[in-house]
């Protein structure tokens, strides 16, 4: 849009587009007119100011974002600059802007959906940002990322006033900070901002101050314009400089003559048809870029323009000259001769073919969602993790509980569960929260269990839940979505089940003589196994010349799922440890460790020295060979320093606890800092490698969680805090590492308070000499 306006605010010149957009293409409804008949009521004052500051000021350029009435009463938004001139010798205000309705659309579009706006602030071209209150950014979407040349990891690190050249810094720190105080929920503000390469572009953008559960967080949406203000500044310039402006466009531009043949474009435009300026020189006509059915709705929108003046919006396939297939989005107009005679046409254009295809996507996935979840037998329900109460709820509580989905999300939990099945299920929800701060549990786990829900006559009937974890961007819990079905005629079933049991003494008697049978055999077969597993385990610590190794092994059954193994590496005296913890106990965990000690054999021959290698590969393996099962593990390689001082020890963490390493000189015992997922869960999981330098007489402890998750009588957990202490009493001056261990393990049993083990307990210990 390119305006003049006369500083008693009458229209005094207005280019064909904007005639088109404000006046439907006739310039006598607008030229001569006063601006007070196109400027919506929000936008009347801002307009107001700006003519009565232009008329005491004469070399400033400002920036507005104003919306503007056409004379059919369709509201617009536009956003540019405007600077002062004289216009036929009269004192004038030269604007130029562009329409952003469509960009005000997006924003109200936002709030629309969680799952919409997810997908459109990841897609879309502008910048969208989140803030604390102190300007800390917790949130860029991949364009503001692309735009200042940063990664989420090092923007994530940087206040907003890091990114702010250090000249301007005071004056828009004032600026939010006004904002904030005044608790003005928007402000619209131009600034310069430093990207990541050094260099400054400027940006517009709204900042919206809200509040989430209490505490305010900015959230902005930002776009480069950085071009606008070189246009603003260069329209008094020379067309050369038009020409310029126009080619570092990220929208394509073009320019035909009435046949439709480009007698100009842009290389924004090159690169959305793939041709080239040779191309142009040669004469290149529209139609030979798209198909015929094609060509001929263009045809169409060129004729309507000729007949109208007024803008099309055309929405067209093109074949790209390498044959790729796009869609693109164009603003055509007319172009006018100095004797106002249409010579032909211009538009921008945009590719928007991924934004039909996210659009149709969208449009699909949501159908499908709520057609599943609205027909659904199952109650579909979505629970808020801080108010416990529901979000969403389908209608099948309509059949299932006789109540409406309003009336479903009004309700509190004791609503829906008689007191003692109340309890439960909190208690459920509980421990699935103290296993999920563990790290040692699948963050995408889902729990099944039954209890009775009340209906709205006051009966109960029973249901069997299904449910899972909502988590946010950065894995914190923050819901529990679910499904519930009514199983009140299998459990009437299965009591009538039980009362027909009740009689069946004779068959009891058989049953139970068949099961001794068995329960003997399986203590015949259980024991054959405990054979073969112990041979497989070491049956004394290895010999080294760097450190001195002890262990205690102490299975929960006869067969456990604990795991070790020592590997000597003769070429360089190296020594390799392995320490792991299959899911599950008895035989079958058993047999799975007699499997990882095949697999591990198999990868020590090559990937012993490569401690995250071996774990990669041995995580490949297990999700092919123990689908249903996964192992917590820590592998890792003792070795002389390269520098002769000293040993070190390189490990790899899949899920396991932490190593704990004791330093002799300075009588101190921590945790070692790692990260690692377990294996067999996941594909391609990297288990970066950690490596520690020991001193003679440091010790490194290596040990599966049956030493942290013991209970006692009073049902208390003895924890990652009280073992770290009682690994730092049981080292007394001069004890030997055969004795320390036996110390740790004399505590776990008199913590136990002889009530019974939940799990296998293991512990290495390496002293270096």
């Amino acid at each position: 849009m390119l305006i003049a306006i006369h500083s008693d605010g009458i229209f005094t010149y207005a280019n064909p587009y904007t005639i088109s957009l404000l006046a439907g293409g006739d310039r006598s409804r607008i030229i001569g007119r006063p601006t007070s008949q196109f400027v919506h009521s929000e936008s009347d004052e801002p307009v107001s100011n700006h003519l009565f500051e232009r008329e005491h000021t004469s070399h400033t350029t400002k920036y507005m974002k104003l919306k503007l009435m056409t004379c059919d009463g369709t509201v617009v938004t536009t956003m540019g600059c405007s600077t002062p001139i004289l216009y036929d010798g009269r004192p004038s205000i030269l604007s130029i802007g562009e329409n952003v309705t469509e960009t005000d659309i997006l924003v109200a579009a936002l709030q629309e959906s969680e799952e919409k706006f997810r997908l459109i602030v990841e897609t879309a071209r502008d910048t969208i940002y989140k803030c604390t209150y102190r300007g800390d950014f917790v949130y860029m979407n991949p364009a503001g990322l692309a735009m200042l040349g940063h990664t989420a990891e090092t923007l994530y690190r940087l206040n907003y006033t890091d990114i702010i050249p250090p000249e301007s810094k005071s004056q828009e720190y004032s600026f939010y900070m006004s904002q904030f105080q005044e608790k003005m929920l928007e402000t619209y503000h131009e600034l310069p901002i430093l990207r990541r390469d050094g260099n400054v572009i400027w940006v517009g953008q709204y900042v919206i101050l809200v509040h989430e559960k209490g505490i305010p967080y900015f959230y902005g949406i930002a776009r480069d314009i950085t071009v606008l203000r070189e246009m603003s500044m260069a329209l008094e310039k020379s067309e050369k400089r038009y020409r310029d402006i126009l080619e570092t466009m990220r929208e394509g531009y073009f320019e035909t003559d009435l046949k439709g043949t480009f007698t100009y474009w842009n290389k924004a435009a090159n690169l959305l048809s793939g041709h080239t300026h040779e191309d142009l020189e040669r004469g290149v006509n529209y139609t030979s870029l798209m198909t015929p059915e094609t060509a001929q709705k263009v045809f169409e929108a060129f004729h309507r323009i000729y007949l109208t003046g007024k803008e099309e919006k055309i929405n067209y396939d093109i074949i790209k000259a390498d044959g790729q297939a796009r869609s693109l989005e164009a603003s055509a107009y007319a172009r006018y001769n100095e004797g106002k005679e249409i010579i032909g046409f211009a538009g921008i254009i945009q590719d928007v073919t991924e934004r039909i295809k996210n659009e149709q996507a969208l449009v699909e996935n949501e159908k499908t969602y709520r057609l599943l979840a609205e027909n659904s037998t199952d109650i579909i329900w979505v629970l808020d993790a801080e108010t416990l109460n529901f979000t969403y709820i389908s209608p099948a509580i309509k059949k299932m509980r006789g109540l409406t989905q309003e009336e479903g999300r009004r309700e509190q939990l004791q609503d829906v569960f008689p007191p003692g099945h109340l309890e439960r299920v909190i208690g459920i929800f509980n421990n699935e929260l103290e296993k999920d701060q563990t790290g040692l549990y699948d963050p995408d786990r889902a729990v099944t269990f039954e209890a009775e829900q009340y209906t709205s006559d006051g009966t109960t009937i029973w249901v069997e839940i299904h449910t899972r974890f909502l988590r946010n961007d950065q894995g914190v819990i923050i819901g529990a979505q679910g499904s519930t079905r009514n199983i009140t005629d299998r459990k009437r079933a299965e009591k009538e089940r039980d009362n027909y049991a009740e009689h069946l003494e004779e068959l009891v008697a058989e049953k139970t003589r068949e099961l001794r049978l068995r329960v003997e055999q399986n203590q015949q077969e259980m024991e054959a196994a405990q054979k073969v597993q112990l041979a497989i385990l070491p049956q004394q610590p290895p010999r080294s010349d760097l450190v001195a190794v002890a262990y205690r092994y102490s299975p929960m059954d006869k067969l456990g799922g604990d795991f070790m193994s020592f590997t000597n590496f003769k070429e360089d005296r190296s020594l390799g440890v392995l320490i792991g913890d299959v899911s599950g106990h008895g035989v079958e965990a058993a047999l799975y460790t007699m499997m990882i000690k095949a697999i591990s054999d198999r990868l020590l021959r090559k990937h012993g020295h490569l401690p995250t290698d071996y774990l990669n590969y041995l995580n490949q393996e297990l999700r092919t060979s123990m689908p249903s099962h996964f192992l917590t593990a820590i592998y890792g390689i003792l070795d002389s320093a390269k520098d002769g001082d000293g040993i070190t020890f390189t490990f790899a963490k899949g899920g396991h606890p932490l190593p704990v390493v004791y330093r002799q000189e300075a009588g101190t015992v921590s945790y070692v800092p790692a990260q690692g997922t377990a294996l067999g869960l996941f594909r391609d999981i990297i288990h970066p490698s950690v490596t520690l330098s020991l001193q003679k007489g440091d010790r490194v402890f290596l040990y599966t969680d049956g030493f942290i998750e013991a209970r006692n009588r009073r049902d208390e957990i003895f924890g990652f805090d009280a073992f770290l202490s009682l690994i730092n009493r049981a080292h007394r001056p001069c004890r030997p590492l055969e004795d320390t261990l036996s110390s740790i393990m004399t505590a776990i049993d008199e913590f136990h308070e002889g009530s019974p083990r939940e799990d296998d307990m293991l512990i290495i210990g390496f002293e270096a000499t």
